[in-house]
């Protein structure tokens, strides 16, 4: 009976080809959009799922009670061997890991690592990341140990065994290698190219036991059978063991909780960690995005089945006369889509291999596909079910509930549920492709906006360069003075973070200020940082040189901080404040800067403090435009001057903020593409279901031809209907695309407005591509010949 099923449903599917074709190429697209998206979403929640005990990992965050920018990703280096001696039934162990970067060498080869790690001895103990050369027990037992990647060992040392070789980071720390790790087979947030033993930082770094600097990311692994929620429950009581002094003088309250580590990737709004993160808010706009193109094809399925149902009643009539029961013709209808389906699906897996190169390229990953993998097969057999069962169920049960009698007795008249529900589809897909184009849209203008929003600081033709080694960092002040011995380069300035990039967050006490301290963005720079940015000065003096107490007891402050303190431009200067961890003494306010976004869009001005210091991390370089190459040239030699084993790097300031906005960049790119491929699917569809609907009207246009109907008035008869669907789809989708467009804009503190316009022009895109669809075909009945017509009928 299978077999008989078998050759039923392929006759029917070659007897109906254009009918065959339509929904076969609209599965296929559907189902390719979703494959792609599939695929990326679980290859993002898949991070740091394979660690043996990755269940009993935690990362420590911070919270500072009424601040509203999410947790903080970086502690102390105290903090490890407290949780450790405090909770002992609990916290098996603890491993901190500095994410860092720095000048690698190893005799003539020198190159800047980004990916490296400065970690506590127990690291491949607790991240069981797999040691093809050495124990991990021991691997790090010593300060000047360093472990390194596959990767890393062939490009330092060739073929040659790498462990007891001695490797040189940033010029002066000496370290042996004691081990060969190699990459782990699934995906992490911890992508290290060489671990060092942490304890080394102790030799330079002179904070590295206090409680006060954060730099480390702290994990824990819990006991088996402890509850994380349990030893949450207690860090209040070691928040107030070791920092009750500190809350009382900051005023501020600090707390502490535990984060999975299979969590650690997606929770992008952590602050101040270099974790590599994604970013949920894209897996469920692309989860929303691939169902509803698959919807779309899937709706077109339907359609079409119940619009040519006419020409299946025949076989239905003569089939249940001779005996066949109604489940029998139901398993037939649904086994011709599930045999679509799984065409549709063989050619979506081809499309699929052939697409995420491109895809790749346009989310920056390396997706590959396993489709014998146990998901990838999951995957797969789900959309064959849940595609073939959505698509075939109503045309199934409906084809297969004709009466018999009146069939054959010629009344082949629809059924006005039938009718119904093909107009609620359609109007669905206008919807969603309206919804599609809407929100495609909105990205397109915010991101406009951001590109083109005045900043307050000028970010083109200037160059940012780290200070990454020692040597650059002693002569820094030699090097700037060199630059600027180029007519070429305008200004040159010092700064421990550039605009959009990292300021510090410090705590100040204000003179005559009641209440808690108040805490301050910081940029601590020198006499030359007003006017490399051109920022803009709203009352008082800017910090200059003619003025010898300048260097330790002058600040600028922006307008915000004026407002926030509640003074104003006038009775800002002359105010003083001091920064509780770095400064012994008040400093005095000289002067106001006018308010400048000097971190990303997506997060309001803060109350900032400029001020003088010895914190420089970066060089920030603004050159003219003309002579550029030479320029470069000459910054290189003075670099090489100062620095001859550190690789000259620099960032264009402009492309540097750009790249803040990256994922929302990417996000329009597929957006732009997948919304593409949703209208394209329902244009597929309207087109074959006005064909069939000219079809079943051929009769009426061939006698209102002869009656003298115009070529205008039969296209408008066929396509009134669709007009009107596609007005009610916009009253469907606007307010949809208003609540959606909303929340994804209230991630960004500046941002456009909702413009009704829009909502507009989306509809009226539907509506034309519509017409025009529907009229290529209706045209093409109201030319036929109407004694064809009249004759055929």
């Amino acid at each position: 009976m299978f077999s008989n099923y078998i050759k039923i449903t392929l006759r029917n599917l070659t007897k109906h080809k254009s009918f065959s074709f339509i929904n076969i190429l609209g599965l296929s697209i559907g189902i390719t959009c979703f494959l792609i998206i599939s695929f990326f979403i679980k290859e993002e929640l898949s991070y740091d799922k394979g660690f043996s005990k990755g269940d009993r990992i935690y990362r420590v965050l911070r919270y500072n009670t009424g601040n509203e920018r999410g947790p903080i990703g970086v502690t102390a280096g105290p903090y490890a061997e407290a949780l450790l001696n405090d909770y002992p039934d609990e916290i098996e162990q603890t491993v901190r890991v500095w994410y860092t970067d720095g000048l690698v060498s190893y005799e003539d080869k020198s190159f800047h690592e980004d990916n490296l790690f400065l970690a506590d001895p127990g690291f491949f103990k607790m991240f069981d990341i797999k040691l093809k050369i050495g124990d991990p027990e021991t691997v790090l037992s010593k300060p000047n140990d360093v472990v390194i990647s596959t990767k890393i060992a062939e490009k330092y040392f060739g073929d040659e065994n790498p462990v007891g070789k001695e490797l040189i980071i940033d010029e002066n720390l000496n370290f042996i290698v004691t081990g060969v790790f190699e990459y782990p087979e699934f995906n992490t947030h911890i992508n290290c190219d060489i671990v060092a033993n942490l304890n080394i930082a102790k030799t330079f770094m002179r904070w590295f036991d206090s409680w006060a600097s954060n730099f480390v990311i702290t994990y824990v692994q819990l006991g088996e059978n402890v509850s994380s929620e349990n030893l949450i429950s207690k860090l209040p009581s070691f928040v107030d063991k070791y920092f009750a002094d500190q809350m009382e003088l900051t005023g501020n309250r600090y707390n502490l909780t535990l984060e999975p580590i299979t969590e650690t990737y997606l929770n992008h709004e952590t602050q101040f960690d270099r974790v590599l993160h994604g970013n949920r808010n894209v897996i469920y706009i692309f989860s929303v995005v691939a169902v509803l193109v698959l919807l779309i094809a899937c709706i077109n399925f339907m359609n079409l089945s119940t619009a040519r149902s006419s020409y299946r009643m025949k076989e239905v009539g003569v089939r249940k006369t001779i005996g066949a029961l109604k489940q029998n013709l139901i398993w037939q209808f649904i086994g011709e889509s599930y045999l679509i389906t799984l065409i549709s699906l063989l050619i979506s897996v081809i499309i699929t291999e052939i697409s995420l190169p491109l895809f790749n390229s346009l989310i920056g990953k390396e997706i590959t596909v396993n489709y014998f993998e146990s998901n990838s097969l999951l995957i797969l057999l789900g959309i064959l079910f849940v595609v073939g069962t959505v698509s075939g169920s109503y045309p199934a049960f409906y084809l297969s509930s004709f009466n018999p009698l009146k069939i054959l007795k010629g009344d082949l008249a629809q059924n006005s549920k039938s009718r119904i529900l093909r107009r609620v589809l359609v109007t669905g897909q206008f919807a969603v492709s309206i919804f599609l184009i809407a929100g495609t849209i909105f990205v397109v203008e915010q991101m406009n906006f951001v590109s083109k929003k005045d900043l307050g600081f000028v970010k083109d033709q200037v160059l940012v360069l780290p200070i990454s080694s020692s040597s650059l960092r002693s002569n820094r002040e030699k090097f700037k003075e060199d630059l600027l011995r180029n007519d070429d380069i305008t200004n040159v300035t010092l700064i421990s973070g550039e605009p959009g990039g990292f300021h510090d967050f410090y705590a100040h006490k204000v003179e005559n200020f009641p209440g808690e301290d108040f805490t301050f963005n910081t940029v601590f720079t020198d006499f030359n940082y007003l006017n490399t940015f051109d920022l803009e000065m709203v009352a008082g003096r800017t910090l200059s040189k003619e003025y010898g107490t300048d260097s330790s007891s002058a600040v600028l402050i922006n307008e915000k901080a004026v407002k926030e303190l509640g003074w104003t431009l006038e009775t800002a200067i002359g105010q003083n404040v001091q920064n509780v961890y770095t400064d012994t003494a008040y400093r005095k306010v000289v002067g106001v800067v006018k308010d400048y976004n000097f971190a990303t869009l997506k997060s309001e001005i803060n109350p900032l403090i400029i001020a003088l210091g010895n914190d420089h991390r970066r060089i920030a370089v603004r050159v003219s435009g003309y002579n550029f190459d030479e320029t470069i040239q000459f910054m290189q030699d003075a670099w090489n001057k100062y620095s001859p084993k550190y690789p000259f790097e620099y960032q264009f300031l402009d492309e540097k903020i750009q790249k803040l906005y990256e994922a929302e960049q990417k996000q329009l790119s597929l957006l732009l593409i997948f919304s593409g491929m949703a209208i394209f699917v329902a244009c597929l569809g309207l087109f074959g279901l006005i064909s069939f609907t000219a079809e079943q009207k051929r009769k009426e246009i061939g006698i209102r031809k002869v009656l003298g109907a115009s070529v205008q008035g039969l296209v408008g008869l066929i396509t009134k209907d669709f007009i009107k669907l596609v007005l009610l789809s916009n009253l469907i989708a606007w307010p949809i695309i208003y609540y959606m467009v909303q929340s994804w804009l209230s991630e960004f503190a500046y941002r456009i407005e909702i413009d009704p316009v829009v909502f507009i022009i989306s509809g009226a895109i539907v509506l034309l591509i519509s017409l025009l669809t529907v009229s290529v075909q209706a045209v093409k009945a109201s030319l036929a010949n109407p004694i064809d017509s009249i004759k055929y009928e």
